[in-house]
């Protein structure tokens, strides 16, 4: 799935809710599947916190963390600094733009890598 040049609104819908911008929650690791936010703005409630995370299923484990890859490309903005963020080994900061090309609707989609 691609999410492109859009703004995304997280809102808090019942009480006690967390919110999570992504996650995919497949279960064989070998799908080739994922989700690409593409020149998007994360922009939740003032009353909200929000992030994008790994799913949480019962017979999850390791298996998110170890299949996941999240990358950061010239993000901007409030909330964009990635100094503090989580510390997986499948978390990349600030990926090259060479790097980033790979999740570009036509590359990500159809694989023209």
């Amino acid at each position: 799935m691609v999410l492109q040049n859009c703004n995304i609104y997280p809102q808090l819908l019942m009480p006690n809710q967390f919110n999570t911008i992504t996650a995919q929650g497949r279960t064989d690791p070998n799908q080739n599947t994922g989700i690409s936010i593409h020149k998007c703005a994360i922009k939740p409630a003032s009353d909200l916190a929000s992030s994008i995370g790994k799913t949480k299923t019962e017979s999850d484990g390791n298996f998110a963390l170890d299949t996941l890859y999240y990358a950061k490309y010239d993000n901007k903005g409030p909330g964009s600094n990635t100094a503090s963020r989580v510390q997986w080994g499948s978390y990349h900061r600030d990926i090259s733009e060479s790097e980033a090309d790979g999740f570009t609707v036509s590359k990500f989609i159809d694989g023209e890598c």
